[in-house]
């Protein structure tokens, strides 16, 4: 009767074994991780261009070219906790910054911004929503009526008063966009534009070329309504709209009558 007997490896064997196959697969993790001269490895493998490097812009998936930067780009802000942002991020009344240092210490905010008494900034549609954003209160306080400069929604949020009949829903309740015709009448009656300029139902000045040449430039479109003629830079379609020169015989019918694609 015969005895197989198994041999027996030692711990520092074992031990060296270990070492040796954790070297050789974090070697060639490295390796398939390589990038081209003049890339950055993200943490992920990633490869990106050198130059994507903390520029406030996240080019890896795992977000690793804008961690722990110590100086940021040109082009972009160095948030408290050392992460960058776009420089256009700041003080546009949005969080992008994880500790919302972005819309601290403001000067001035954005148009669609609100401005706290501490100096941070908060978009216009968190104002008077009976939440409180700022961290000093102040974006709900003097609410009603709204603060000078601010329109009143229905609801009783407030919105600056340029974006009221704008042609966008600022007020969440869309009563900003109601009854423009009048207010955008009045607005106008109370404005004035250059000589060399033509002024929109809602107050805005545009060259007055470009009054009846085919192309909308005021918000409200009033530049191209109670057209009686066309100017040299636009066709006059049958039914009297006019429309860009260049829209005539494109293949695409602009003309509400059609007859820009007539006899072509």
């Amino acid at each position: 009767m015969s005895v197989l007997f198994r041999r027996q490896r030692s711990p520092f064997v074992e031990f060296i074994t270990v070492i040796f196959i954790l070297s050789v697969f974090k070697l060639s993790s490295q390796e398939s991780a390589a990038c081209e001269e003049g890339e950055w490895s993200c943490k992920n493998n990633q490869c990106i261009e050198y130059t994507s490097l903390c520029d406030g812009e996240e080019d890896c998936q795992d977000r690793s070219d804008e961690w722990n930067c110590k100086k940021c780009s040109d082009l972009a802000w160095t948030c408290s906790s050392g992460q960058c942002v776009p420089e256009g991020y700041r003080c546009d009344g949005r969080k992008d910054c994880p500790d919302n240092s972005d819309e601290r210490n403001c000067s001035s905010c954005s148009k669609y911004s609100f401005q706290c008494d501490n100096e941070s900034c908060l978009l216009d549609i968190r104002l008077c929503d009976r939440v409180f954003d700022c961290r000093d209160s102040s974006d709900e306080t003097n609410c009603s009526p709204c603060p000078t400069g601010y329109w009143s929604c229905e609801s009783g949020q407030c919105i600056k008063n340029e974006l009221r009949c704008d042609g966008e829903l600022n007020c969440k309740d869309t009563s900003d966009e109601k009854d423009c015709a009048f207010y955008l009448h009045f607005q106008a009656s109370l404005a004035a534009c250059p000589s060399e300029a033509w002024r929109c139902f809602n107050g805005q000045c545009v060259y007055e070329r470009q009054r009846c040449d085919g192309e909308v430039n005021c918000i409200d479109k009033s530049d191209e309504t109670n057209c009686t003629s066309c100017n040299m830079e636009a066709m006059t379609c049958n039914d009297g709209q006019c429309i860009p020169f260049m829209s005539r015989c494109n293949g695409k019918v602009e003309c509400r009558d059609k007859s820009d694609e007539e006899n072509c």
